[in-house]
Order: structure tokens, then sequence, then C-alpha cells
């Protein structure tokens, strides 16, 4: 019971520090857990000190995988498998704790006051540092294995040369003597171990990477005797290249539906972390090949100096003149790299690199977030979970944020104000819309770049992933020419792809559609939308009046935020028209709730209103690495499936590289369909709770939330733990 206490008044301290709750909620929240023995969550979201959602963000911000609770032992055993050892005595033997937590924050795996919590909580259990973490939920598994593997070579042998050095001297390529006298001089000449053999003339430098390559069996490539594609070698920056001294060569298409590989040249076969961030960049199966520092020098260079000279010609002979995309029109994508903006031509490749990577790897957002150490931090959002892609250097960081900016029409010059912009473009056939937004911090400006592909979210209704009885009661909803249907959820479950797939099963032949959106993120043919610009006016309740006047059968209103919103909204419902909306909401019968909190008396509602969809986004199982396993007890205990238990087998992803290690490939929905008739009707007019108008629903025959995730964990489409993680 202590260890509860101290884990709660460490989260409690959490949302303290995050401005998410007042030092005086969590005293009197604290003060409620000690006399019920409730948890601290339920109590703070009962007391709506705190909403479930806000909560859910900020773990999802500060601390990776937020309520993971992968198998931890299990990810341990294949370590200890893959690396030889045996125990986990042996493996701390291995690991110094005190470097470790120092890499794991300064790599930006976990924050500084995550450590220090951890640190806390080792008094009291006596675990690891590493399994600590994870226990705590502030690192996955997956990700602390390969961390581990990372650190324990890296603690084995300080740097690459002391593994060089031992294989040349246990492969008797070189005496122990001569190892001795190379370190010798390395400590005055600070020289790497390799190069002061090869200048000796004690090896070949050629030999020194084949014996690496053999040990750690990966292939020796002698780069002037190999073809290299040019194409290939520029998928990567040039900057990106020469900091990581690494050249790709070459790339095969993947059979029976895999992705590319490319072969990368490399020198340290120990950057793991490299490879990964080229493989989420490019979208390809990355295979090592150990080259010599030389060749891989000289090679890079006869491609860049060469590519150079070509841009330059290229550009002397462009015409000088601004390429400015019509209304409505996209800019190609080349055209975007020889724009005469004056600008180092390494920034150009290095954005475009971050686009398409981003594309690649089905990425919705870009982050380009300035840290302490003045470098510029890139993560992609994909699957709705950020992933760390590279980190760039202090002297690009302003270039390579102007270069965006420029591209968005945006002020570079105003760096103390937040500014939006949008850029347009065609990447391989394709056309891209990009929301751009800055926001100024302490550290610098902060941007993201949000990737809307139309293909995403444009798409019916039976793609959603609604249960069979749930798809016919949104139809019916759909099919009543009037009232109000609502989805709700919190940001990023969604709610915009669903309105958008039953708008697309509306006949726009013989009716009159309209939107009013903020903005306007996808173009839907047949329908007339309007974007909300407060700054002449048009907000949602005004452009909502406006429509109205314009004999619509169907509205589409993004978001109902105001009083005023949900007064025209629900009028025009009561009117005859057909009108679709979103609210903020955690469940269908919270719909009810707001809309009071709104104003909208209770009796307009329930003669408005024809149903309500709640729904949220849960990852799938990746294919790839899809395997049975059997979860903890306590999560079946937390969803009620110890009975199930006995006769189902359950799945999750092992993690793999088409995944990146996260053992999920895509998102499905969860959805909770309320149809507000009846019983329902009478009790929304006599003011009944939420739990009441729920309880009714559910007993006439609706799924929750709850229920439509058990469905897919038992399907095999999502894991335990993926549920837990949207639902609680």
């Amino acid at each position: 019971m202590m260890l509860k206490n101290t884990k709660e008044v460490n989260l409690g301290e959490i949302l303290r520090d995050a401005g998410l709750i007042s030092p005086v909620q969590l005293t009197k929240a604290l003060q409620e857990q000690k006399n019920t023995g409730s948890s601290l969550v339920e109590i703070l979201t009962k007391k709506r000190y705190i909403s479930m959602q806000s909560l859910v963000d900020l773990l999802t911000y500060e601390i990776p995988l937020p309520f993971g609770t992968r198998d931890a032992d299990k990810a341990l055993r294949n370590f200890l498998l893959d690396t030889g050892l045996t125990t986990e005595d042996e493996l701390q033997k291995l690991i110094d704790e005190s470097e470790l937590g120092k890499t794991l924050v300064q790599e930006g795996y976990i924050k500084k006051f995550q450590l220090e919590l951890a640190r806390q909580e080792q008094q009291h259990t006596g675990h690891p540092l590493w399994r600590t973490l994870v226990n705590l939920r502030f690192i996955s598994p997956e990700q602390m294995n390969a961390i581990l593997k990372h650190h324990m070579y890296r603690s084995q042998y300080t740097d690459l040369d002391e593994l060089v050095g031992e294989i040349l001297v246990n492969t008797k390529q070189i005496t122990k003597k001569q190892l001795q006298q190379a370190k010798q001089k390395k400590k005055s000449t600070h020289e790497a171990l390799g190069e002061i053999l090869t200048r000796e003339g004690i090896i070949s430098a050629t030999r020194v990477a084949k014996a690496l390559g053999d040990y750690l069996n990966i292939p020796f490539v002698d780069l002037h005797k190999t073809q290299i594609d040019r194409k290939v070698a520029m998928m990567l920056p040039e900057s990106f290249i020469r900091e990581h001294k690494v050249l790709p060569i070459k790339q095969e298409q993947g059979l029976d539906g895999l992705p590319p590989r490319l072969f990368l040249s490399v020198i340290d076969p120990l950057d793991i972390s490299t490879r990964d961030n080229i493989r989420m960049m490019t979208g390809c199966e990355v295979v090592p090949l150990l080259a010599t520092e030389k060749a891989l020098t000289e090679m890079t260079d006869q491609i860049f100096l060469f590519d150079r000279a070509d841009e330059e010609f290229a550009i002397d002979s462009v015409e000088k003149k601004e390429l400015v995309p019509g209304p409505g029109k996209a800019v190609p994508f080349a055209a975007l790299s020889v724009k005469n903006m004056g600008e180092d031509l390494s920034t150009v490749k290095l954005v475009t690199s971050l686009i398409e990577g981003a594309i690649n790897a089905n990425a919705t957002d870009i982050h380009l977030e300035p840290s302490a150490n003045e470098e510029l931090r890139i993560r992609y959002r994909v699957d709705g979970m950020l992933h760390d892609v590279m980190n760039i250097s202090e002297q690009a960081h302003s270039t390579v944020i102007s270069r965006i900016k420029v591209l968005a029409d945006m002020d570079i010059t105003e760096r103390r104000q937040a500014q939006d912009g949008h850029i347009t473009m065609k990447i391989a056939g394709t056309e891209y819309y990009m929301r751009i937004g800055t926001l100024p911090t302490k550290l610098g400006e902060r941007l993201v770049i949000r990737l809307l592909d139309e293909r995403r979210v444009i798409t019916g209704l039976r793609q959603l992933g609604l249960e069979f009885q749930d798809l016919k009661q949104v139809e019916e909803f759909i099919s009543t020419p009037y009232g109000m249907i609502l989805v709700t959820g919190p940001v990023g479950s969604g709610k915009t792809t669903t309105l958008y797939s039953a708008l697309n099963e509306i006949n726009i032949l013989t009716k009159n559609i309209i939107t009013i959106e903020d903005p306007v993120e996808y173009q839907l043919p047949g329908i007339s939308q309007v974007e909300v610009d407060a700054k002449i006016g048009l907000t949602f309740a005004a452009g909502l009046r406006a429509i109205l006047r314009q004999d619509p059968n169907t509205l589409m209103v993004g978001e109902i935020r105001d009083p005023e919103t949900a007064s025209v909204a629900i009028r025009a419902a009561l009117t005859g028209q057909q009108l679709f909306s979103t609210l903020h909401t955690q469940d269908a019968a919270g719909a009810i709730t707001t809309l009071s909190y709104l104003g909208v008396q209770p009796f307009w509602i329930a003669s408005a209103l024809i149903g309500v969809i709640a729904q949220r986004l849960v990852r799938k199982i990746c294919p790839y690495c899809k395997e049975p396993y059997t979860p903890d007890s306590r999560l079946l205990n937390l969803l009620n499936l110890e009975k199930e238990a006995e006769h189902t087998q359950f799945y999750h992803g092992k993690g793999c590289d088409r995944c990146f290690h996260s053992g999920y490939s895509g998102r499905t929905g969860i959805f909770e369909v309320m149809k507000v008739n009846g019983y329902v009707r009478e009790l929304i007019v006599n003011q009944a709770p939420e739990a009441k108008l729920k309880e009714e629903a559910i007993a006439r025959g609706m799924n929750t939330l709850k229920v439509s995730g058990i469905k897919k964990i038992i399907r095999g489409e999502t894991t335990l733990e993926e549920t837990l993680r949207v639902i609680l």
C-alpha cells in the first residue's frame, strides 16, 4: 500500500508541476485518496480537476508509450538470449547505472524528473534502474531492450576501438604488444586505433573492416569496386551522411509486399540508432555493409561535389523568377528545390528528406523541437505515437526553420509570435497539403508540420472499424433527412474521418451539402466548404447563420465549442436540416451533459438529437511480427476477461523493423453508438444523470467503447494494453 501511495504522490506532483492541477487540488485529492482508498486518477477526474484526455495528453508527450504494460520479462529473456548472457545478475554487472540514466536523459528517452522518480522508486524496490523505468512505464521494454544492447557494448568497449583491438588480437592479426603500443600512441594523438595501426603499416584498413565484419556477421564492401546508385546515395541529406558516416549504395524492391531493402555502408556497426532513424526516414529495411572510413569519405566527396556542381549549373540556368503557385495549384516538389532564395542547398535537401521520410513512414505530423543542447530534435508521429528520427545541429537549426517558413509564406523575421501557414505540393504524383504552425519557446522556435493526405481520411463507413450492429445504426442515422448527429471523442480520435465518411455516403447529386470548418483540411468533391476566419468575424455561429440562408439539405459544423454555435446548430436541426458536428466528450452519453453546459434546453436536445457516436483510435497489431502471448492477469481483470482467457488466444506484436519495433502498424476505431429515441428522450427531458442515460442505452443494446475494444482483442486485431490505453 505504501508503494501505491508513493507512486500516486509522484503522479500528482507531475500533474501539479505541469500546471494541470493546483497545489490545493492535489492536497485535497490526496486526502480523499487516503480516506477512500480510490485511485488518484479516479478522484481527480471525478472532481473535474482534470479531464482524462488532459492526463492522456500529458503522458503521451512526457512519457513514451503511456500505460504500456508489455511483457518486460519476455523482452528481458529475448535480450539475454540475443547477447549470450544467462542471468539478470550478469547483465547488471555490465551496466553502469549512472551512465545509463545520463544517456537516457541526454538522448531524450526520458525526462530528468522521470529519472529522479525512478531513483526514488529504486530505494523501495531495490530493482535495477532499467527494470524500474520499465515498471514505471516511462519507457517500453522493446525500447529498453535496444538501449541495453547498445549500452552493454559501450560498457564492454569504451569505444569501437576496444572492440577492434580485441578482435584483431583474438584473430592473431596483430600481437598484444602491437595493440598496447597503438593504445599508448592513441593517448597522445587521439586518433582512432585503426588509423594508428594502418599508418604504422601493421595492418591494412580493409583487413580491419573485414575482421570486424566477420565478428559481427556484417558483410564488407569495397566502395571503390562497387557501383553506387547516385540517386539512392542522395536519399539522405549530405549533412546527415557526413555526420553519421554512412552512405546508401543501392536499393532493391521488396518481395511479397515487403518494404524495399536499402544497402547502407557504415563505419560504426554498433550505431544501431542511426540505422533505425534511416529506416524511419526512408521506409526501407536497412542492410548494413562495413566499409573503410577513407573509402566512404572519398565516395561521399565524389558524389556530392559532383552533384553540387550540377546544382550550381542548374540554378545559374534557371530563369530568376519567383515560383509562386496560383490559387489551388500545387508546386511541383522539384520546383521548391531550385527556387532562387539564396539558401544553402544542403538545407533544401534536408527539409525535402524530412518531408519525404515522414510520408514513407506514414506519419501524420513532423515535430521540430528545440532542445536544451541547442540541437533541433526531429520526431514523427506514426499511429498516434511520437518517434525520434534525428537531431539537427545548432548551426542548421535556424536555417531549417526558415526554409520551411519560406515555403509556407510565413514571416521568417518574426520569431516572437506564433504563426500559421500552409504548403501544397506534389510528391511522387500525390498531392499533399501541409499545415504549418510555429511557437516561440524559451529554447527557440518550435515548428510542427501536419501532413494531410485525403486518401487516409476520405473513406467509407465500412472501413472505419464499426461493428456490424453499430454500422447499421450509423447508416440509419445518416438516412434520417433531419436532426443532429454528433461525433464525440478527444483530439486525434478520428472524428473528422468519421464525419467525412458519413458525408460521402450522402447523395451529393440530389442534396445541397455545406460545411463550416476550422480549418478546411480536405476538399470534398461536390460539397461547398467554408473556412472559419475570426479576423473578419466569420465564426462558427456567424458562418452557420449564413449557410442557413443557402437552402442546405445537410450541414456539417466542424466543432460545437461555445453556447452561440450550440444554439444555432440545435435550431437548424429542429427546422428540418440534417446537421453533423463534433464535441469533446468522454463517451456518447456525455454529449447530452456537454450540450446542457452550453446552455441548450433539455427538451431541445431531446427533439433535435438523432444519435451520438463516441470513438477512439487503437493501434492494430503489426501483421509481420504478430505472435500469441499470455497477457498479465491484472490486465485481464481490468477488462473482465478472466473467463474468456480460458478459451481465447491473445496476440501482440513482438516488434520488428517494419513497425519500428513498436509491435503495432496502422489504426482502427472503437465505437460507442447511442440512438436517441423513446425512453432515452424522456430521460433527457427529465434531466436524468449521465450514468442513467448510459445505463439505459446499454440496456437497449449499445456497445460501449470497452466492449468494442474487447471484441477487437478477441479477434486478434489489437492488444489489451492498447485498448486500456485509450479507454482509461
